[in-house]
């Protein structure tokens, strides 16, 4: 076996000689919850399920496991395959290329060393036990993936859980609207580029200048004198916005305004179709979202796998080797062959890979690091950061540093999940599918016929949905991913922080707007007061000292007083006045009408008015037009000579 949580959880520390028993587990004879998935499986269900075959054949069924640890690279799989491919408990993957480079060279005909399982009543207790029946285990369990690589040299049984690879990033940290300010600010812009807003920029002026030279003479809604140039530039410029203040009254100017309206049509056009594409996709930055994006080669992925140098002629693996703490012998993990394949039949992927000695980070002493609330493997630099770890701490200084991990989907969940249930938050996070399922068996000697019934127990216990009980119980809950990606961000809304350039610069103008009439309310009553002050000077009716001058409210309140009293006054003598007149009016009617019968009696009797004549009707409408109208104001001015 090796030490892989979730499927081996082992103490080390608490083996002997390689040998752990049910305490190194955290096991007891009472039961064992714990283990891991696999230890679990095999010490517990497939045991029991080994037993009813053994006895349905009336064979002993005493069945004991024996569970050993490999002398070197302990959490590797492939060591655990080379101890029972080279038939030796010694063995490593260091040891299964074998002294002349091929793998396992005994493999064809299974490891010499290999004679069967040794018999339940047999003393064998470690790996230099001369009773043991064979010098090597028969089973290699733990995170054994069924490989091509593999299959020459060991007998697989049938699969007893399918995995996948999944990928993990940093969680984006939640957006702040203060934090995030300086970058925003100018993103409402983004989607033409400073070259293009510059030219844009200068076309306007140009084109100011222009309807200035043909327009200026000729338009009289173009003010006068300097202010004509700011007057005509924001003509040039509300026609890009689409609301000319203006019309052109020349031919020239007339042709200058259609040309600069169809380039302002067209730039408008263009930026509101780009913007809002621009902004869901948070300013056009390409991200990690899945395994597919790592394959374009645009992005670092940490994983186990061997240092090789991919500048070199004949490089000894595909892809880029961009960095990482791994040597040239690290074992090439399930997730680096993977890849390699996808490089070897596909000539357009790549993947930008940074490889690691190892999962979990060490310390500068070799221990194993503890992860902790309040700790962080990316404090101290002398640690030796492991796959999680290369992603959670990014970027150090100037080194580049992956921004994705890729693992198998269990293992990593239950990483997450422990790490969550620590510290209480999600650093890493699941992103995308996960890919590429591959079938995790148990390994035999391939002179071994121990696949057979082994095989049979597992197809039996799939049937029954065993091992998926085992994902589902609450020692593991891998059926929980509480730490999937989610944005932090809006997703595809578009968000009041990415909006901001645009809110600053309308509350910008409108500053400067108010600032500007500010200025400009000041100095119109300004001239307003100097105006009142020069025509009360005229009129005489300055103050005539300081204190009037200091008590301006007073004052105006005993004009307003004075001035109703005189007003008052003047209106009780015109009422006096127009009834005396009313009465002089009377009386000179009355005056009127006796001089006009004095008038008619004397005409008569000298036979020279209008009735001796026989002008009757003529003296009868001269008399009916002068004669006042009922209800008619007399006006004594029509006394006075025409």
């Amino acid at each position: 076996m090796h030490d892989f949580p979730p499927f081996i959880n082992v103490d080390p520390t608490q083996c002997v000689d390689q040998v752990c028993q049910m305490e190194a587990f955290g096991c007891t004879e009472d039961g064992c919850d714990k283990g891991g998935i696999t230890y679990r499986f095999v010490e517990k269900e497939l045991k029991a399920e080994l037993v009813k075959q053994c006895a349905a054949l009336k064979l002993d069924t005493n069945i004991k496991f024996v569970w050993y640890l490999p002398p070197d690279q302990k959490t590797s799989a492939t060591s655990a395959v080379a101890m029972v491919c080279n038939g030796a408990f010694n063995s490593s993957k260091a040891e299964l290329e074998g002294s002349e480079g091929t793998m396992c060279p005994s493999a064809g005909a299974g490891p010499a060393g290999y004679k069967g399982p040794t018999p339940f009543d047999t003393a064998c207790v470690g790996p230099t036990d001369t009773s043991c029946t064979s010098t090597g285990p028969d089973i290699a369990a733990g995170s054994v993936q069924i490989r091509i690589d593999r299959a020459a040299l060991v007998q697989f049984s049938s699969q007893y859980l399918t995995v996948t690879q999944q990928v993990a990033i940093r969680q984006e940290p939640p957006t702040s609207f203060i934090a995030d300010l300086p970058s925003n600010l100018g993103l409402i812009f983004g989607p033409f580029d400073q070259g293009l807003w510059i030219a844009i920029l200068v076309e306007v002026v140009i084109i100011t200048f222009v309807f200035l030279f043909v327009e200026g003479a000729v338009n009289d809604d173009i003010a006068e004198g300097w202010t004509s140039i700011s007057d005509t530039f924001y003509w040039s410029f509300t026609t890009v916005l689409g609301g000319a203040d203006k019309a052109p009254v020349s031919i020239g100017g007339k042709v200058v305004f259609v040309g600069h309206a169809i380039f302002a049509l067209i730039i408008a056009a263009t930026y509101t179709g780009s913007l809002a594409a621009f902004l869901i996709s948070s300013s056009g930055l390409a991200v990690v979202d899945g395994f597919d994006a790592l394959a374009t080669g645009k992005f670092g992925v940490a994983l186990r796998g061997p240092e090789f140098d991919s500048s070199a002629p004949e490089p000894l693996f595909k892809g880029s080797h961009s960095g990482g703490n791994a040597a040239n012998q690290t074992t090439e993990s399930t997730q680096f062959m993977v890849m390699q394949s996808l490089m070897t039949s596909s000539s357009t992927t790549s993947f930008t890979m940074f490889t690691y000695n190892r999962m979990m980070t060490r310390t500068a002493e070799g221990e194993d690091f503890v992860y902790a609330k309040g700790s962080s493997p990316c404090k101290d630099k002398a640690n030796e950061l492991g796959v999680y770890d290369a992603v959670l701490c990014g970027k150090d200084g100037d080194t580049q540093t992956p921004e994705a991990l890729v693992h198998d989907s269990y293992s990593l969940i239950y990483e997450l999940n422990r790490r969550k249930e620590i510290d209480g938050h999600c650093k890493l996070v699941t992103r995308g599918i996960s890919v590429n399922p591959s079938g995790m068996a148990l390994a035999f000697p391939l002179s071994s016929e121990l696949h057979i019934p082994f095989s049979k127990a597992i197809l039996n216990l799939n049937s029954q949905g065993v091992v998926q009980d085992i994902l589902r119980s609450e020692s593991f809950q891998l059926h929980k991913n509480k730490c999937p990606w989610t944005s932090t961000s809006g997703g595809s809304s578009i968000n009041l922080s990415e909006m901001t350039g645009l809110f600053m610069l309308t509350f910008g103008g409108i500053f400067i707007a108010m600032l500007i009439g500010a200025v400009e309310r000041f100095f119109y009553f300004k001239g307003l007061a100097v105006e009142d002050e020069e025509g009360g000077e005229e009129n005489g009716e300055a103050p005539d000292d300081e204190e009037a001058i200091a008590e301006p409210g007073a004052a105006d309140e005993e004009n307003v007083n004075d001035e109703y009293e005189c007003i008052t006054g003047l209106l009780d003598e015109l009422g006096d006045q127009m009834g005396r007149i009313e009465g002089l009016s009377s009386s000179l009617a009355d005056l009127r009408d006796k001089a006009e019968k004095m008038g008619a009696v004397k005409s008569k009797n000298d036979g020279t008015g209008p009735a001796a004549n026989g002008d009757t009707d003529t003296d009868a409408r001269a008399a009916q037009a002068d004669a006042p109208v009922a209800g008619d104001v007399w006006n004594p001015m029509s006394l006075l000579p025409k």
